[in-house]
């Protein structure tokens, strides 16, 4: 049997799960699709498997764990009245962790672990701005997006072990005074080289090592991030992408999207300019199961934005 970590799923135990028959067969059909058992299993058996308890299920040698795609398919599933997730919540000994897209202001930080990388979210400071500690498993390295605030909980993310994460880049996704607050601390503290788009890099209050522009690419570690110019917000706002090889895409957009519509403009020529870049840049050519980390909030997904876009044109903001 796959596991979750190699394929990069949500698991979930079957232990005090609650599920209608109907709900079993839609599991279960994902389940076969995908592959994820080692022998077919029919859907009122897969039914009968979820209301029990595990021990029922191993009694049956059914699975004891359900694997279930982090996409659109996972969310029909978890929204069905009668489905409720097992007390014991997400299997963390796959390597998945669970995370939802939420941190509260000055709270504790939320963890996604990845097969290449984890990527740890950080609200700081007044704005609740979001700070995102990107780190590449296999080498240690990492990247912080946005020292917006808080030098020392952001370097608290980064301990003070043997083992602890080596930061090696900064980038600032725009120049906005509440995205850089901690930025000359932490450089200095980590000697970081400091990324940020060209057209912004000038209003920093600490020299780029690294201008950013369209295309161009950030090293974490053995792995890679895109840069995905958004112009409008500021001129030289940028987005980082990742993409998963064994998942869906991670978009960490700063200020230029968030849940519910792109960032502030105060032109009108601005907001055209950065609703054609999500466009073409972003919408365009991503899937709907890419993941949205913005600079202030919570998460979203492409897929959970598409349908609005014409509804931002037409109102203009």
């Amino acid at each position: 049997m796959r596991t979750g970590y190699e394929k990069g799923f949500q698991v979930y135990t079957l232990t005090d799960c609650v599920a209608a028959t109907s709900i079993g067969e839609h599991v279960n059909a994902i389940a076969n699709d995908y592959q994820m058992f080692s022998r077919p299993v029919k859907s009122t058996d897969f039914a009968a498997a979820l209301v029990s308890t595990e021990q029922g299920a191993q009694r049956r040698q059914l699975p004891t764990r359900v694997l279930i795609p982090p996409s659109s398919a996972l969310r029909r599933v978890l929204q069905m009245p009668n489905f409720r997730r097992a007390s014991a919540g997400l299997d963390t000994v796959t390597g998945m962790s669970e995370y939802t897209g939420h941190v509260d202001p000055q709270g504790a930080p939320a963890t996604r672990e990845l097969p290449d990388i984890t990527i740890t979210k950080l609200s700081v400071g007044p704005m609740d701005n979001n700070a995102y500690l990107l780190v590449c498993r296999r080498t240690g390295d990492a990247l912080l997006i946005d020292a917006a605030n808080d030098n020392q909980r952001i370097s608290d993310l980064l301990g003070d072990g043997p083992d602890r994460p080596r930061l090696r880049s900064i980038v600032t996704t725009h120049s906005h005074a509440d995205h850089w607050q901690a930025l000359g601390a932490v450089a200095g503290q980590t000697g970081a080289n400091l990324y940020a788009g060209a057209a912004d890099a000038a209003a920093l209050p600490v020299p780029t090592d690294v201008p950013l522009d369209q295309g161009d690419t950030v090293p974490l570690g053995d792995c890679r991030l895109e840069v995905i110019a958004l112009r409008g917000h500021t001129p030289g706002s940028v987005a980082l992408l990742f993409r998963d090889p064994t998942g869906y895409p991670h978009l960490f957009t700063g200020d230029s999207l968030f849940p519910g519509g792109p960032g502030k403009t105060v032109t009108p020529q601005n907001f055209s300019s950065l609703m054609d870049d999500l466009q073409a840049r972003v919408f365009d050519v991503l899937p709907d199961d890419t993941w949205v980390y913005p600079g202030h909030g919570d998460d979203t997904t492409l897929g959970a934005e598409r349908p609005q876009l014409a509804q931002w044109r037409a109102r203009g903001w």
